[in-house]
C-alpha cells in the first residue's frame, strides 16, 4: 500500500503508477467517492459518451447560450401539463407494458 499526505493546499497526489494502471493523464477529470470510511478514485471519463454526439453539441449550445433553453417547469407550463398529468401517464405506459 502506497502512503501519502496532503499538502497545505488540499491536494492530495495520485502515485505515477497509480495513475498510469488508471491511464490518468494531466487534466483528466475523476470520480470521488466515500465508501466504508475510504476514498475511492476512478476515471471520470466522457459523460456523454454514451449519449452520442447529438449530447455534446446539446452541451456546447447550452453553454454558449443558456438563456435559449427551458426548464423542465417552462416546458410544462407552455404546453399546459401538470407533473401529475406526466406521472399519470407514465402509469399508464407501465400497465400496458
Amino acid at each position: 500500500m502506497t502512503v501519502g499526505t496532503i499538502d497545505a493546499k488540499d491536494r492530495l497526489r495520485i502515485p505515477r503508477a497509480m495513475r498510469e494502471a488508471l491511464g490518468l493523464k494531466p487534466g483528466d477529470a475523476v470520480f470521488y467517492a466515500l465508501v466504508d470510511g475510504e476514498i475511492r478514485v476512478r476515471p471520470a471519463g466522457d459523460p456523454y459518451t454514451a449519449y452520442g454526439p447529438v449530447a455534446r453539441q446539446v452541451q456546447a449550445a447550452y453553454a454558449q447560450h443558456p438563456e435559449r433553453f427551458l426548464t423542465h417547469e417552462q416546458v410544462m407550463a407552455e404546453l399546459g401539463i401538470t407533473q401529475a398529468e406526466i406521472d399519470a401517464l407514465d402509469a399508464e405506459d407501465a400497465g400496458a407494458e
